[in-house]
């Protein structure tokens, strides 16, 4: 890039055109909701970034969550093994335990 072009990416007039153009893209001066392909991709990019921040806040969440779910859905089987019988929780693979968690964490989500 030389230096001419980083001074036009700083002018201020330059600021002043994208704010201008920002603000031809309101409703009250589009009504039929027209954009180029490229606002539709920038558009597409922000919603994509936002969504996934969302999922993995939720994953967190849902990680943080998961003790105590699993506290609750196991009580019936602790009652019972305090009782005397024999209550354990079987895993379909070595992972299962696991799998159960990353389950929890995206469900909730």
């Amino acid at each position: 890039m030389s230096a001419t072009d980083s001074k036009s990416l700083r002018d201020p007039s330059r600021r002043k055109e994208r704010r201008a153009r920002k603000k031809n893209t309101s409703r009250r001066n589009n009504p039929q909701a027209q954009m180029a392909l490229k606002e539709h991709l920038r558009e597409m990019r922000n919603r994509l970034i936002k969504s996934a921040i969302a999922a993995v806040i939720g994953a967190v969440a849902g990680f943080m969550v998961y003790n105590p779910f699993m506290q609750y859905i196991t009580e019936p089987l602790q009652r019972l093994a305090d009782s005397g019988r024999t209550a354990t929780i079987n895993y379909s693979s070595v992972g299962g335990s696991f799998n159960i968690m990353v389950e929890v964490a995206w469900c909730w989500a």
